[in-house]
């Protein structure tokens, strides 16, 4: 997040939206997704618990976005509100919370006439740093189990599977194999 949001780290919004418009001149086989950790951690973010950064991120059209552990730094409630506002999928297929789930467990999109399902899955590493009294109810359960549930539907429905992982690439790698 910090690159995306500090030009000075050789980032910032207006680079970002500059790289997606000339990368999307062929919108149809242009798929704009994000790892998660977008909406905190950043003094940008942490200014008005993300307030800013999810219209940016609204702005930018992303297809999809898994979520992150700072995802959560302001509260369920809170994140709920800035989701919304995001308007695109934020996934997370092994993520359960107490009440209405925020989150898609995956999505179909097509571009250049193949289906694309999209999945996200949330290290269960991460419920040792995201703050419990601000999340009540939240509960990451192991990714491969949540997988293997969800695949029979993805392979009925689309051509290809893309995992987006919020996760340390040894985790990644041992759920890829």
């Amino acid at each position: 997040e910090g690159q995306l949001l500090s030009a000075e780290e050789g980032g910032g919004f207006a680079q970002l939206m500059a790289l997606l418009e000339s990368e999307r001149g062929d919108s149809a086989s242009t798929l704009v997704v994000d790892g998660g950790d977008a909406l905190g951690a950043a003094p940008l973010a942490s200014f008005d618990q993300g307030a800013l950064v999810a219209e940016l991120l609204a702005r930018a059209s992303y297809d999809a976005m898994v979520v992150g552990n700072h995802e959560f730094d302001y509260g369920l409630d809170m994140l709920r509100v800035r989701l919304e506002r995001m308007g695109f999928p934020v996934l997370a297929a092994n993520v359960q919370v107490t009440g209405d789930n925020p989150f898609k467990k995956w999505v179909v999109v097509e571009r250049a006439g193949l289906r694309i399902a999209l999945v996200g899955l949330l290290s269960p590493a991460m419920a040792k740093v995201i703050n419990p009294l601000r999340n009540p109810g939240l509960k990451i359960v192991a990714p491969a189990a949540a997988l293997e549930q969800i695949l029979p539907a993805m392979r009925d429905s689309a051509d290809y599977i893309i995992a987006l992982v919020h996760m340390e690439e040894d985790e990644a790698l041992e759920l890829a194999q």
